[in-house]
């Protein structure tokens, strides 16, 4: 009788998952994921975009994350080359929300962007994020 109480005490210890701080991180950055767009025809944009310094409409961005630590961002219809993906971006706390950035080389144009994104909690949004996103991109051309 003992063995089996014993054997039913490790199968239920094993059979719960942990809770430790890493799973709630999960939790805490589930509002960055989503569609960020600023369309003329929307009521409550979520996209706040500036390109090369002048403030662009009709433009979206896609921020797919599983962690606090990295993310992959979409920018749709934004650059010269549309539908542009970087991949594995660090994401940093702030006291707002979260702040990430990234450069890169497409086709001689030289492309830096700087994001901050803050939760605004409206959970009436379906596919678009529960945050604000300030995102300031710069296209130049490189000379060769």
């Amino acid at each position: 009788m003992k063995i089996n109480t014993f054997l039913l005490f490790c199968v239920s210890i094993i059979a719960f998952p942990s809770c430790d701080e890493d799973d709630n991180s999960l939790v805490n950055v589930s509002y960055l994921s989503g569609e960020y767009s600023n369309y003329t025809e929307e009521k409550e944009p979520n996209l706040d975009l500036l390109y090369n310094g002048q403030h662009a409409k009709d433009k979206s961005v896609v921020l797919q994350t599983q962690d606090d630590k990295c993310c992959n961002l979409t920018f749709v219809n934004i650059l010269s080359k549309s539908d542009v993906m970087f991949e594995g971006v660090a994401l940093k706390a702030t006291d707002s929300g979260y702040a990430c950035e990234g450069d890169t080389l497409i086709n001689g144009q030289e492309i830096h962007f700087v994001a901050t994104i803050s939760a605004t909690y409206d959970y009436k949004k379906e596919k678009k994020a529960n945050a604000l996103m300030k995102l300031d991109v710069k296209e130049n051309s490189v000379s060769e």
